[in-house]
């Protein structure tokens, strides 16, 4: 067994070569035994699974399986309660900001005109003295 050989086994099977199958078990044992270069190898494996083993793994939450388990399912949306407005905004092509502000603007432009005829009266003066009378710094209706 060549040294590619045994480094590819190494990495397959692990650094303990009494678990490696036994075709090739014989051949590992004696390139150990003899190679002081694989030998090297050997150990470094040992220390790199001893560190993997004794590293320490964080538990998931306890809402783990629940959080994948919703993720995974299909998102039913809510009824809409006025399909008729919704289907007339799904039908608009124009994006959801821009039609607010076009609709708070027509609405501040009806609200306006709304007000200012209600408001007229006709007059342009109002003659205050037939309803407040000033005496000696006081107001009386």
């Amino acid at each position: 067994m060549d040294r590619e050989q045994f480094i590819e086994n190494l990495q397959l099977y692990g650094a303990d070569i009494e678990k490696w199958p036994e075709a090739i078990r014989q051949q590992a044992l004696t390139a150990y035994r003899n190679v002081p270069e694989i030998k090297g190898l050997v150990e470094s494996e040992k220390g790199f699974e001893s560190m993997l083993l004794e590293r320490a793994v964080d538990e998931p939450s306890s809402d783990f399986e629940r959080r994948i388990t919703l993720s995974a399912k299909p998102k039913i949306e809510k009824e809409e309660k006025a399909s008729v407005f919704s289907s007339i905004f799904d039908l608009i092509s124009i994006p959801k900001p821009a039609l607010t502000m076009a609709f708070l603007l027509l609405f501040g432009f009806s609200l306006g005109f709304f007000y200012d005829t209600y408001a007229d009266t006709g007059e342009d003066n109002i003659d205050l003295s037939e309803y407040i009378t000033f005496d000696e710094g006081e107001y009386y209706e």
